[in-house]
């Protein structure tokens, strides 16, 4: 019977379990909702949690096992086999984590099958114990030796992650469309790599018992910096108006305080008889319009314009005045040329020009163009009124 009581290191599971821990609970506790896919938001859950109890189940192991009074105990066995399961589940969660990252479909019958085959016959490899003592030779103190079954363990982690890298790779262009999301490619291709790192490790390196932390580093890195992604592109999504594709309300609000203290063109727009559209043709038309001034404010203004609510929006800009009414008189001018509906789109828009130097001048100075606007509706509408540059 070999000895192994106190050869087991403790140091680096136990690290890992707490990171894990940490992390677990983070996400837990404040409800991280990632909006980015919402089956690999869930899945990355699941894969801190199966992390955490790995490395759990291994740090309790070791503990056991450098423990004299476990010797010859079941319990080593049972904890070991649950250890071993919650290890082959990492690979197959990671996969799937990389499948829903690129795919909205949710797979087919055949297709789940396809997926979770290689994982349903290495955990029913564990479970069985013929199989399993070909995998895991066991000794007389509970102590796990190599079978000559091992490989097909390596090679079942080496496929889900190659696989996992294969589709991240042939979706790159698609993972990096802005700036933010190229950066989540990399993370997420730096994880991969870090695990086959580990499973060489594993292999070669077993005593070092340093694969959980290795882990947990790796995945506490990606889960929080994919976290904080999200959590910019949700704050960034709730400043935006979806119909018009322009900044909100909330985003006016959010910039309103860097409004004090600058020269300003202030100008307030309203859709003359925006309610014909919608009695007319239907709130599809009404949409149109809406997403119609939007485009072309946007092409005008740039992220200075706003949609306050309903068919009135707000232009704020720092332009000079005589470049600011050109481009307010080029929006009329698009808007009408626009093909929406059985009539053009005219718009009354007010401005003024100011330096606000308070929070209560810039309140002012919108209140102005807003007279400006309801003069320009008493005249007729489809009217630009303001003073002069």
């Amino acid at each position: 019977m070999i000895n192994t009581v106190g050869i087991y290191n403790e140091c680096f599971d136990f690290c890992a379990c707490v990171i894990m821990a940490v992390l677990v609970i983070s996400r837990l506790t404040k409800g991280y909702q990632l909006s980015f896919e919402r089956r690999g938001s869930m899945v990355l859950t699941l894969l801190d949690v199966d992390l955490f109890l790995a490395s759990f189940l291994e740090l309790t192991r070791s503990m056991m096992l450098n423990n004299a009074a476990f010797n010859l105990s079941a319990a080593i066995e049972v904890v070991g086999l649950l250890q071993r399961i919650a290890y082959i589940s990492l690979s197959y969660l990671f996969f799937l984590f990389a499948y829903f990252l690129v795919h909205e479909d949710q797979p087919d019958g055949k297709k789940w099958l396809l997926i979770s085959f290689p994982y349903i016959f290495i955990a029913a490899e564990l479970i069985i114990p013929y199989s399993r003592d070909k995998i895991y030779q066991l000794i007389g103190n509970s102590y796990y030796l190599r079978g000559p079954w091992q490989w097909q363990l390596y090679l079942y982690s080496i496929i889900y992650m190659v696989g996992a890298l294969v589709i991240v790779w042939k979706n790159r262009q698609k993972l990096q469309k802005e700036k933010q999301q190229k950066k989540r490619f990399w993370w997420i291709l730096s994880f991969e790599l870090v695990y086959l790192v580990t499973i060489f490790l594993r292999v070669s390196f077993e005593y070092l018992q340093i694969t959980y932390f290795m882990l947990a580093i790796s995945l506490m890195t990606l889960t929080i910096w994919l976290n904080d992604y999200d959590l910019d592109s949700w704050r960034t999504q709730s400043l935006i108006d979806e119909l018009s594709g322009i900044k909100n309300r909330q985003a006016f609000r959010r910039d309103f305080g860097q409004f004090v203290g600058h020269d300003l063109c202030v100008a307030m727009i309203d859709v003359d008889n925006f309610k014909e559209f919608n009695d007319e043709s239907g709130h599809e038309t009404g949409d149109k319009v809406i997403e119609t001034i939007g485009q072309k404010g946007l092409i005008q203004f740039g992220d200075e314009f706003y949609r306050y609510g309903g068919d009135e929006f707000i232009v704020v800009s720092q332009m000079k005045p005589q470049d600011f009414v050109a481009k307010l008189n080029l929006l009329a001018q698009d808007v009408k040329k626009a093909d929406v509906g059985s009539r053009p789109i005219t718009l009354t828009i007010g401005y003024y020009f100011g330096h606000p130097r308070t929070p209560s001048e810039v309140r002012k100075l919108f209140h102005l163009a807003d007279a400006n606007l309801y003069f320009g509706k008493s005249r007729g509408r489809d009217q630009i009124i303001g003073e002069k540059p």
